[in-house]
Parts: C-alpha cells; sequence; structure tokens
C-alpha cells in the first residue's frame, strides 16, 4: 500500500510537472514571460501586414510609376518657372499669352491653377493681377524645390533631372540594428527621437520633414509587431514604409505631423502596407499606453474616415485592454492562452518531426513561422496569430496524423493492460483459495 501511495504522489507530481506541456501550468519562466507579454514589456499585436507584391523587388529594380513621379516633379518646377517669365513678359508682348496657354493645356497642375483665369485670359493684362499670379506661383516653385531638395530627388532648381543619378535610384532598406535605432521613437508622454537620432532624444518635430503625398511637415511611420515605433521622412524611389524594418511585417502604419513631441494629426497612408481600422487601433492602443493623449486628428483614407480626435475610433471599445478588428478582436487574455496552446503543440510536433519539417508546413502554405522572444509566433497569410486548432489542423493534414486519436489509442492501451492485469490477479487469488481449500 506504501508504495501504491508513493507511486500514486510520484505520478501525481509528474503530471504536475509536465501540466505546462498541456497549457494548464506555466513553469516560472513561461509565467514571466507570459506577464510581460499582458502588462510590461512589449507587446505582441496580431493584425499584421506584409508588404505589398508590388514592392517585392524595390531594392533592386526601379519602378515606372516612381520614376515618373521624380520626372513629373521636375516638370512642375520647369512649368512653374516657364510661367513667371510668360506671365512677365506679357507685360511687353501678346505672344507671351499663347506661351501661357500653352502651358496651361499641358501641365495638369497648372489646368486647376489657372483654372477660373482661363475663363478670360484678357484679364492677366492687367498689372496687378499679374503681379498676384506671380507670387502665388513663386511660391508653388519655391515649395517645389525645397520639396524636391528634401526627398534627395536628382532635380536641380531649374527642374533639371539628373538621368544617371535618377537611374540607380533604388529603395534602401534599414537591415541593420544601428540603422533601425536611429528612426526609432520612445513612447512616454510624448514622441522623443532615439539617442542615435541626428537630433538625440529631442522632442520629436516634424516640420523640416517630408512625405512624397502630404509634403513638408510630416513624416511616415510603422510600427513593429512589438510596438516599437519608427519615424522618419520620406523620399521618392530612394525611402519608404518597408525601408524602416527592412521590409518587415508591420503592425501599422502612416504619417504623423508633431512639433514639440505632440502629434497633431495622423493617417493611415501606406501604399507598402495598406493598413485599415485594425491596423490603426493597434498603434493608437500602443500610443495610449505609453501616455499619449489621443485627441489629434486621425485621417483613415482606406474607410474615408476622419476623426477629429483619434480617441473616437475605439467607439464603445476600452483602448488598454481591447480594439476591435475586422479579422476578430483579440484581448490581452485571449492572446496568453493562444500563444501558450500553440507553442505547447508546436512542441509536441517538433519533438517527433524535427522543427525543420514543422516549419515549412506552414511557410509552404504562406503563412509566417516566426521566432521572438516569446517563442514561436504562427501568422496566418492575413498577418494574424493562427489559433491553435488551425495550427493543430495543418500539421495532422501534413503529417497524416490526429493526436487525439493517438491519444485515445494510448487510453484503449493503458485499459486493456490493466483489465488484462486485473483478470491475472483475479486467477491468482482464485488459485490460492483452492489451494487452501
Amino acid at each position: 500500500t506504501k508504495e501504491e501511495d508513493d507511486g500514486g504522489k510520484s505520478d501525481t507530481h509528474s503530471e504536475e510537472d509536465g501540466g505546462s506541456d498541456g497549457g494548464e501550468f506555466d513553469t516560472p519562466q513561461e509565467e514571466e514571460e507570459d506577464e510581460e507579454l499582458i502588462e510590461g514589456g512589449k507587446e505582441i499585436y496580431f493584425d499584421n501586414k506584409d508588404i505589398d507584391a508590388h514592392y517585392t523587388n524595390e531594392r533592386t529594380e526601379q519602378r515606372d510609376d516612381l520614376k515618373e513621379q521624380i520626372e513629373g516633379q521636375a516638370k512642375d518646377i520647369r512649368d512653374y518657372t516657364n510661367l513667371i517669365k510668360a506671365v512677365r513678359d506679357l507685360e511687353t508682348s501678346d505672344e507671351a499669352l499663347d506661351r501661357i496657354i500653352d502651358l496651361f493645356n499641358s501641365s495638369k497642375m497648372l489646368g486647376i491653377i489657372l483654372k477660373k483665369i482661363s475663363e478670360d485670359w484678357n484679364i492677366l493684362k492687367k498689372a496687378p493681377v499679374r503681379e498676384k499670379v506671380i507670387a502665388a506661383i513663386d511660391n508653388l516653385l519655391k515649395s517645389a524645390i525645397e520639396k524636391s531638395k528634401l526627398e534627395e530627388m536628382p532635380i536641380d532648381e531649374q527642374g533639371n533631372v539628373n538621368e544617371e543619378q535618377l537611374k540607380s535610384r533604388l529603395v534602401q532598406y534599414d537591415e541593420t540594428k544601428e540603422e533601425q535605432d536611429k528612426t526609432q521613437v520612445t513612447v512616454s508622454s510624448t514622441l522623443n527621437r532615439s539617442p542615435q537620432h541626428d537630433t538625440p532624444s529631442a522632442p520629436v518635430d516634424t516640420t523640416n520633414s517630408v512625405t512624397h503625398q502630404k509634403g513638408k511637415g510630416w513624416e511616415i511611420f510603422v510600427m513593429s509587431p512589438t510596438g516599437d515605433l519608427h519615424m522618419a521622412s520620406h523620399k521618392i524611389g530612394k525611402y519608404h514604409h518597408s525601408s524602416l524594418l527592412a521590409g518587415a511585417a508591420t503592425a501599422a502604419a502612416g504619417s504623423i505631423k508633431a512639433s514639440g513631441g505632440k502629434i497633431e494629426e495622423m493617417n493611415d497612408k501606406s501604399g507598402h502596407y495598406k493598413p485599415g481600422p485594425a491596423q490603426m487601433k493597434q498603434v493608437l492602443h500602443r500610443l495610449q499606453k505609453g501616455g499619449i493623449n489621443l485627441d489629434f486628428k486621425l485621417d483613415l483614407g482606406s474607410v474615408q474616415t476622419t476623426y477629429n480626435k483619434a480617441s473616437e475610433l475605439f467607439g464603445d471599445e476600452s483602448g488598454l485592454q481591447t480594439f476591435g478588428s475586422e479579422l476578430g478582436a483579440i484581448n490581452r487574455s485571449e492572446a496568453k492562452t493562444r500563444l501558450v496552446k500553440v507553442r505547447d503543440i508546436l512542441k509536441k510536433f517538433i519533438d517527433v518531426k524535427g522543427e525543420a519539417s514543422v516549419k515549412e508546413v506552414f511557410t509552404s502554405i504562406g503563412w509566417k513561422y516566426e521566432i521572438g522572444q516569446f517563442g514561436i509566433v504562427i501568422r496566418g497569410a492575413n498577418g494574424v496569430l493562427a489559433t491553435e486548432q488551425e495550427v493543430l489542423e495543418k500539421l495532422n493534414q501534413k503529417f497524416d496524423t490526429n493526436q487525439e486519436e493517438e491519444g485515445k489509442e494510448d487510453t484503449k492501451e493503458e485499459d486493456d493492460g490493466g483489465k488484462s492485469d486485473t483478470h491475472s490477479e483475479e486467477d491468482e487469488n482464485k488459485e490460492d483459495t483452492k489451494e487452501e481449500d
């Protein structure tokens, strides 16, 4: 009886010690990791986006549309310059009006600017009108030249393109830790540059930055799946959203206008990642958790909606605990459960089949197999963390096995074995009784 009791205790201890394999019990290390996931350190965000296939080869091949945008910028500079000269010449030459009309017809931008004047071109013969037009076009010219310089376009102030530099212009990726450290910003009541930035640890100010879509005063941003925020100027054909994290998946992307470390406006403009409300809720959750007031303007071009206060995007949801998603809301406790269960399933298959074979199950269908500080994470093709059911289904399909059935067989064998032992003991007892009689 003592041996049976000791054996029972031993079995109980073994079950408790191995309980973490089933997801019911966590080791101290796992509990610490899960606690860090839920409350402290870096959280994992699940609705992530890969770069669009259109940009796959941007580091080795120049896209025609980017080249055209740079050439378009150069044409605008030339057109503004020529229009200013033609309007000035109109004072002494009627022939200059023909040049103005030609520019109006050949330039989309000037077609917009001069639309009202085109209703009566003769109005340009009045000196006050000419001076107003010259002043307005001169401002546009200066802005176009400044923008081309901020984006480091191969264009001079006359609008001439350096063809050799344009030909060799390719998108750059920040692949090293040092490069990515430089663009990272800290989130603590305000946004602050990293110590490695050109303005070390200073409050983020985008006044002299640029994005190709919004112009001067903005920067592009991305957020990593663990909530790291990176910001920099956008340089068309050279430095894009994909540059900040070397083409890796992001939990959010867009543009930010900030001054003194405070966000004034934010949007979801990113052709590379095409973020939607789910991704913007994730970055707002990160900002709010870091003490940022969500009272800034938020423009969601993806759903053609503008919020005067970004906090309005959460609606009735609690920004710090859960954020809705068109792919399914995931809160912190659900995250813990899902990660632990998936981790345990993967461990069992890896022990039998090997990690390379298990990894191939997911990468071969376009899913992500990632190894991070929280262990192995599986993401579906849509970037969302896979459920334990989805992971087990894919593994069983590949290896043509079902661990539940195997478990049932093991239990059946144990039951059969137990019955056999019982019958043997009963037979022995009968024999002993017979001998005694």
